[in-house]
C-alpha cells in the first residue's frame, strides 16, 4: 500500500490526526542524525509531508513536538530502557520506532544504512522483545494497519450481544 493510499484511509478513520502542517525538510536531517539512520523513502516522504500519522488504535511515529508521537522522543527512549533489560537481547541500531503494539511491545523500522534497510519488525513483550514479525517494507506493513484497522468494531454497534 503506497503512503497516499495509507494516509487517505487514514482520513477515514476516526480520530485521525497528523501534524497539520508539513515540517521544514531540516527536520528529518535532524531525526537522522539524532538517530545514526538514514531513513527509507516512503517513511521519510510520511515525515516530510504528514509528521506523524494517528487515528483510533494506530499510531505511526515522526515529528511531533507534543512528543507523544516523536519517533526521535520514542527511539532514545526505548534504547535507554530496554538497554537496561537483562531479558532484551539485542536492541537494533539502525533504524527507528515508529510504532508500539502488543500492550508495550514496538515496530522497529530498519534504516537504509542497515542490512535489513526498509523491513519493518514486530517485537513483543511477552517473547523478551525478541522479534516476532516482520514486513518486508512499511508499504507492506501500511497494508496490514490498514488491514487490520478494517476489522475493528464499535462497543454497541452490533446490538446488545457484546
Amino acid at each position: 500500500m503506497t503512503l497516499d493510499d495509507f494516509v487517505r484511509f487514514g482520513r477515514a478513520q476516526k480520530y485521525f490526526r497528523t501534524l497539520g502542517h508539513r515540517p521544514p525538510p531540516a527536520a528529518v536531517k535532524a531525526i537522522e542524525i539524532a538517530l545514526r539512520t538514514e531513513l527509507p523513502d516512503s517513511y521519510r516522504e510520511l515525515v516530510l509531508e504528514h509528521g506523524f500519522v494517528r487515528w483510533f488504535g494506530v499510531s505511526i511515529f515522526g515529528i511531533d513536538p507534543d512528543e507523544e508521537e516523536s519517533t526521535v522522543v520514542r527511539t532514545l527512549e526505548e534504547r535507554a530502557n530496554l538497554s537496561d533489560s537483562q531479558s532484551f537481547a539485542c536492541m537494533p541500531e539502525r533504524g527507528n520506532f515508529i510504532a508500539e503494539i502488543f500492550g508495550g511491545g514496538f515496530c522497529f523500522l530498519y534504516g537504509n544504512n542497515s542490512d535489513r534497510a526498509g523491513q519493518v519488525a514486530a517485537h513483543a513483550p511477552d517473547d523478551e522483545y525478541r522479534e516476532v514479525q516482520y514486513w518486508r517494507s512499511i508499504e507492506d506493513y501500511f497494508e496490514f494497519v490498514a488491514v487490520r484497522s478494517k476489522n475493528w468494531v464499535s462497543v454497541g454497534a452490533q446490538g446488545s450481544d457484546v
